[in-house]
């Protein structure tokens, strides 16, 4: 019981020295937050919106040369969207098309199945479309494209079937109405009722469905935690060893004194995001609520980072040196700031080996 109080105490002295901090720390996230949010307008309205994004290249395989499935091949040729910005490469097999995805050689896979024309509008005949992992905005738009071309697809093969059954209740012959595409255009009309299941989307990964504007919010957000250790360093390192002693004379372990550190350091940069939140739902209502729960292990994360470079490192200059070269270098090697379309290809290839990928795909999971 006696350890019990000690560390209490050692619990309330630290949350005071974390208030006393708060004005400080609350200048240095507004001026971060100023600049984050100036970069992310800029990067909204003069880069983003700029046609940058051009080559995707898209593999498909056609089993048993499906005559149906060519068709729906030659209906993503003809878009002009696909024809500014993607290329479609065939290839022989599903195997070699995920071998090219494994390499990031393209950003989807098609795959049409042999029953596609046969049993058009079942799940068994549904196109298979798998995408890599790296959730690029190429992978963000072929996912819509793919979508939309569904929804056409739909629509189109109705009005011919139902165009096929006006003429034949209208006494036209069967072999006036281009009787060898009859059985075609009878399976056709079965998509108006399938139309969600034209396609199977599969292997994609719900978080890499961001656009890059949103990618590069999480990024700035992550980067603003870290950051902070411009206040959470000298927080840290405020405790001198004498009073480091005594406490451990009165039956405080020095775990207790860390956990206590870290756990009012978790608090600081809970209180940021609070404030942090209010400014993104003012001016992107899709931040998601629950963010106010899914943030907490970030902050811990980042408050337990900071926390060990403390008590590593002897200088706090030196600490706020090492955590800034290491966050922008990671963040910017993740893609955080420069899509990985626009830098060395080797870059997009090591970036499954980066922390800071996962971080920021968990920063897209917390915010959208």
């Amino acid at each position: 019981m006696f350890d019990d109080r000690q560390f209490a105490r050692t619990i309330r002295t630290d949350i005071k020295r974390a208030v006393k901090i708060l004005p400080g720390f609350f200048s240095t996230a507004a001026i971060f937050i100023i600049m984050a949010g100036m970069l992310v307008f800029y990067a909204r309205f003069f880069i983003f919106s700029q046609d940058i994004f051009t080559g995707i290249n898209v593999a498909y395989c056609i089993e048993k040369n499906d005559t149906l499935g060519q068709g729906q091949i030659d209906m993503f040729k003809d878009m002009e969207s696909i024809k500014e910005s993607a290329v479609l490469i065939s290839v022989e097999s599903e195997e070699q098309g995920k071998a090219l995805l494994a390499d990031n050689e393209v950003t989807a896979l098609l795959v049409i199945p042999g029953s596609f024309s046969a049993n058009f509008g079942s799940k068994e005949s549904s196109i298979r479309v798998y995408f890599n992992e790296d959730g690029s905005l190429e992978t963000y738009l072929v996912n819509d494209i793919v979508k939309i071309i569904s929804r056409l697809y739909s629509t189109t093969s109705a009005a011919i079937s139902t165009f096929h059954t006006v003429l034949l209740e209208e006494g036209v012959s069967e072999e006036e109405i281009k009787v060898t595409y009859n059985s075609i255009y009878t399976k056709l009309f079965t998509d108006v009722f399938s139309r969600t299941t034209g396609y199977e989307i599969e292997k994609i990964d719900s978080t890499g469905t961001h656009n890059l504007e949103k990618t590069l919010i999480s990024s700035m957000m992550i980067l603003i935690f870290f950051l902070m250790s411009f206040q959470l360093t000298p927080y840290y390192k405020g405790h001198n060893s004498a009073y480091k002693m005594m406490q451990k004379m009165r039956g405080v372990s020095s775990l207790r004194i860390g956990f206590s550190e870290v756990l009012c350091g978790a608090g600081l940069l809970y209180v940021l995001y609070l404030f942090e939140f209010v400014l993104l739902r003012l001016f992107r209502r899709e931040i998601k609520i629950g963010s106010l729960i899914t943030i907490i292990p970030m902050v811990f994360l980042v408050a337990v980072i900071t926390y060990l470079l403390s008590e590593i490192i002897e200088s706090e200059h030196i600490v706020d040196i090492v955590i800034f070269l290491i966050v922008i270098t990671g963040i910017y090697l993740a893609g955080g700031f420069i899509p990985l379309i626009l830098m060395p290809k080797i870059i997009g290839q090591t970036a499954i080996y980066n922390p800071f990928t996962y971080l920021i795909k968990y920063a897209l999971f917390v915010l959208y």
